[in-house]
């Protein structure tokens, strides 16, 4: 070590692996938990406007909204021809064979070349229609998946700040146990005391040099070397 060079205090212990990497296998399953919780409404949407592209259509546009108590899937596609109802039937049936979840009202809009064609499905007419389908299906509908998203999403959302805040203090506490306590400059104490800068006028290594006591006054010898 070069003469003068500070001291490095040594280190704390180190945190364990598993403190470190539990935040970020939290916020893995938390991210897999909000995927799966929006995986069967929102993949049936994609699933079926992907079909309806499959089929030929242009301009595909899959969605629903609430209306009152019924849920309602919105449908809307273009063709290079006149629009007709055989081409919303044909809409409505890749929507009922696709769409693998409940829903109450269909509404299928087909834009063409000339005035756009309107019609309005039930769930029970498609049934009729089309026939049964799978009945698992049906065990969830699409508003119900997309508003359990949403509560998933504000939960992840306040989960992740609770993560951060804890990671922060993980991150403080252990900054601190690497520093040590608080010394003087060099990792020395004070001039004069043990592990101070060294002996000043000749004391002892590692203790402070103290005044001499005082001392009597001498007499001066008087005539004839008597006091």
């Amino acid at each position: 070590m070069t003469p003068g060079a500070a001291r490095r205090p040594p280190r704390g212990p180190a945190a364990p692996r598993g403190d470190r990497r539990w935040p970020v296998v939290f916020l893995a399953l938390l991210a897999v938990t909000v995927l799966a919780a929006g995986c069967s409404a929102l993949s049936a949407l994609i699933d079926t406007q992907q079909a309806l592209q499959n089929a030929g259509y242009q301009s595909v546009h899959v969605g629903f909204h609430a209306n009152g108590q019924a849920d309602d899937v919105d449908v809307s596609v273009t063709v290079s021809a006149a629009a007709t109802q055989s081409d919303a039937l044909n809409v409505a049936s890749v929507v009922w064979a696709h769409l693998h979840e409940r829903f109450d009202y269909l509404d299928v809009t087909v834009h063409g070349t000339g005035p756009s064609v309107t019609t309005d499905y039930s769930f029970g007419n498609l049934q009729q229609t089309f026939g049964p389908r799978n009945p698992s299906w049906d065990k969830t509908t699409v508003a119900a998946g997309t508003e359990q998203v949403g509560f998933v999403i504000i939960g992840a959302i306040v989960a992740i700040g609770v993560t951060i805040a804890v990671v922060a203090i993980l991150v403080t506490r252990a900054r601190r146990r690497r520093r040590g306590p608080p010394g003087w400059p060099g990792g020395q104490g004070p001039p004069g005391w043990p592990g101070g800068p060294g002996p000043v006028g000749g004391a002892a290594p590692g203790y402070p040099m103290w005044p001499p006591p005082p001392q009597p006054p001498r007499s001066v010898p008087g005539p004839g070397g008597v006091p």
